[in-house]
């Protein structure tokens, strides 16, 4: 008899019993890690919360631009975050009296995006691009070049969705 422990597990286990006196996980525990995915447990344990995109789009985390993305050319769901659309869409009233709009600023990154995405590689699921936006800063107006970072995965039902968001975050 050859008993060892589990390095996966920690339980005594006979390698030789399983066939290959070189294993070091027990049978249990290479059954598990061979079984189909559906059948294995998550890698934390059991999800405690999710916060699912509807949520999200409730609570203003999200800004759902859906109708202005088909507009562009773009044919999944799209929503966009609340720190791009507070601090870039979304312009202040000195910038309002100067002719800027949040739908002009919302096609802009829209529109840019459907060049980013038609020039990216086939089944990419995230990019990188750049917009101009034109801003007010201590009653000074001047151009702003930021990156935005949009995601193309599943949304709540498993159907593609985008969300159009600033490079920090997720």
């Amino acid at each position: 008899m050859s008993k060892r422990i589990c390095v996966e597990c920690s339980e005594e286990f006979d390698s030789e019993e399983q066939g290959n006196p070189e294993d070091t996980s027990c049978q249990k525990c290479i059954d598990k890690r061979n079984a189909p995915d559906s059948e294995q447990e998550s890698l934390f344990g059991d999800v405690i919360y999710a916060y699912t995109r509807a949520q999200a789009l409730a609570d203003g985390v999200l800004i759902d631009v859906t109708e202005d993305a088909r507009e562009a050319g773009i044919k999944y769901p799209t929503a966009v975050t609340e720190s791009l659309w507070n601090g870039y869409i979304d312009p202040d009233e000195r910038l309002k009296s100067m002719g800027q709009s949040a739908r002009g600023r919302l096609w802009d990154v829209l529109f840019l995006f459907t060049f980013a995405a038609r020039s990216s590689a086939k089944g990419c699921n995230e990019l990188f691009y750049k917009v101009d936006f034109l801003m007010d800063e201590d009653d000074k107006y001047h151009q702003e070049t930021i990156e935005i970072k949009a995601v193309c995965g599943p949304g709540d039902d498993g159907a593609p969705v985008i969300t159009v968001m600033l490079p920090n975050e997720d």
